[in-house]
């Protein structure tokens, strides 16, 4: 069974590279562009990974970090910060958010790969 990964970004650019490079590699993805949607999407979808974007409509990426690590059903779920907000306190926030990685954009898709590879590999955070 492939891996579930939901992206929750509002740049449909964006979304849409990710996207294609993770079903390239045969990962099973979904997708949200909104703070309060990805919360519902995650609940209904329970993915391995979630990729967060920090600046979302209708709020904030830390509060969606906060919010899926906080779900029981949501609690192994890996979570990965990609942002162009690159300040050491951006990516402190994140982590404190609940996050397991975080990767500035524009990122290489190598990075990106390597990034989720490693978490989707990592046994969960207790």
């Amino acid at each position: 069974m492939s891996k579930k990964i939901l992206i929750i970004d509002d740049d449909p650019s964006a979304e849409a590279l990710a996207r294609m490079l993770l079903e390239t590699e045969g990962y099973e993805v979904a997708s949200e562009d909104d703070a309060p949607g990805g919360i519902k999407k995650a609940e209904e979808y329970v993915p391995d990974l979630a990729i967060v974007d920090l600046m979302l409509p209708s709020g904030h990426g830390f509060a969606v970090c906060e919010k899926i690590k906080s779900m029981a059903n949501l609690s192994a779920t890996r979570i990965l910060v990609c942002s162009a907000k690159a300040y050491s306190q951006d990516i402190e926030g994140a982590k404190d958010a609940g996050a397991d990685d975080y990767l500035t954009k524009p990122y290489k898709n190598d990075d990106l790969l390597g990034k989720v590879k490693t978490l989707l590999s990592a046994s969960p955070a207790a």
